[in-house]
């Protein structure tokens, strides 16, 4: 069975002690402090760092000893070396991406908003205002003039269920131009905010 989700590990630095003294075998000098990151990771990419560990090991005997093993003396240097250390920055790859994932769906979403505000303000012939069915249905109307108080629009005569794109009911011989729908400007701005009108389309 494959895992797609769990803990990986990776090497972050190591160093040298300078007055370590081997527990194994008594050697001076001879101790590196390794640290080792460990890290969550979903579909193998690194979500967010855990936790790190530190490892004493000889190069006179190859022995390796845990934190809680060593000698008071190497455990605080370890302990030292272990918290000085950064997690690195691509430990933080999936949680970055998820950031900027919402940030750009929320940036979008605003510049959807401003934008559909802008249509509202600002009404032109052709607009196609998606409208909203009673159920999961929509249906459109199209503005065919416009006056200093009033919006002249002509029906759509067709509707869609939700999920259909808007281009399966619009089209110039859906709408019907002989008996127009009239609204205030103001009516308009209620009905949207009503969400009785979806959005609005400009071709």
């Amino acid at each position: 069975m494959i895992i797609f989700y769990g803990v990986k590990s990776s090497h972050v630095k190591s160093e040298y002690s300078d007055d370590g003294v081997c527990p194994a075998c008594d050697t001076p000098g001879q101790m590196v402090m390794g640290v080792n990151a460990n890290y969550a990771h979903v579909f193998w990419i690194p979500f967010f760092p855990l936790y790190k560990k530190v490892l004493a090991s000889c190069n006179h005997c190859n022995a390796v000893f845990e934190l809680k093993e060593m000698p008071q003396d190497l455990r605080n240097q370890c302990d030292k070396f272990r918290r000085a250390q950064r997690f690195p920055v691509w430990h933080f790859a999936g949680l970055i991406a998820v950031c900027a994932l919402i940030l750009f769906a929320v940036v979008g979403d605003a510049n959807t908003a401003r934008l559909q505000n802008a249509y509202l303000a600002n009404p032109k012939v052709n607009d196609v205002y998606v409208t909203k069915y009673e159920g999961n249905s929509f249906s459109s109307m199209k503005i065919v003039e416009i006056t200093s108080d009033s919006i002249y629009f002509a029906d759509n005569a067709f509707y869609a269920n939700r999920g259909e794109k808007l281009e399966t009911i619009d089209e110039d011989e859906s709408y019907d131009h002989e008996n127009l729908l009239s609204f205030a400007i103001e009516e308009i701005k209620d009905l949207k905010k009503e969400g009785l009108i979806l959005r609005i389309k400009r071709k």
